[in-house]
């Protein structure tokens, strides 16, 4: 992670708060921090349940800056049947910026977050959400947002099954919690340019990685990869 990033991190991970509640380490921060595959400079933390007084409190202890959400994001949350400031809190610590949210889990997906053991961030308060737990989350986002850089970290997992997370895990892990959403129709999502494409404003990952390729080459390397699995699962014996 960026310097920055770090300090940001370490100046909170001893506070209180993240021994007493199950607040845990995810995103692609997080998933650097044990991969080791790009640079980040975001600091995400989930919770299955919210405590937003706490957090704005603590956070400010420290002197950070609560943001607002956009008009544009509260109105389609809203339209969706929720407010997007209860379950979402933003900050800015020191120039970076510093997320509290709950994952949107349906019933099933809460497993993911219930049964994979965390570890810790060094020495600190701060838990660490497993790899199988950060990915999940990560397919999600994948799935959902389909922005640059989720594209490009679910890419290098997958093309070197970093811990044994294969094609065919990443479909499955997926399936386990979506069950109507077959290989094929996976396939079919990302090879659809319309729906897996950069996206204006995608701030991308030109100052994380070095000489990055565009998005739709990594867009179509995941697309041959997960039909290769199709393929398997086609005409497997």
């Amino acid at each position: 992670m960026l310097e920055k990033t770090q300090e940001a991190l370490e100046l909170i991970a001893q506070d209180e708060f993240f021994a007493k509640h199950d607040v845990r380490f995810v995103g692609g921060t997080a998933l650097s921090y044990i991969i080791e595959h790009r640079l980040s400079e975001d600091l995400d933390f989930a919770m299955l349940e919210l405590p937003k007084d706490e957090i704005v409190k603590m956070m400010l202890k420290y002197g950070a800056v609560k943001k607002e959400h956009s008009n544009y994001i509260k109105d389609g949350a809203s339209n969706d049947g929720f407010d997007i400031d209860d379950s979402h809190v933003m900050f800015e610590l020191n120039g970076v910026k510093v997320d509290f949210f709950e994952p949107p889990f349906n019933i099933l997906e809460k497993d993911v977050w219930n049964n994979i053991p965390y570890l810790h961030y060094r020495d600190t308060n701060v838990k660490l959400a497993a790899f199988d737990t950060i990915m999940y989350m990560k397919t999600m986002a994948f799935w959902n947002r389909k922005k640059y850089r989720d594209v490009f970290d679910v890419y290098r997992v997958l093309a070197n099954e970093i811990q044994d997370y294969t094609p065919q895990k990443f479909i499955k892990m997926h399936q386990r919690y979506n069950i109507t959403h077959t290989t094929e129709y996976l396939v079919s999502k990302v090879r659809s340019k319309e729906m897996f494409h950069e996206r204006k404003g995608d701030e991308g990952i030109n100052t994380l990685v070095e000489k990055p390729q565009a998005y739709e080459w990594y867009r179509n390397k995941l697309e041959k990869m997960l039909d290769e699995v199709y393929m398997n699962e086609l005409y497997k014996d």
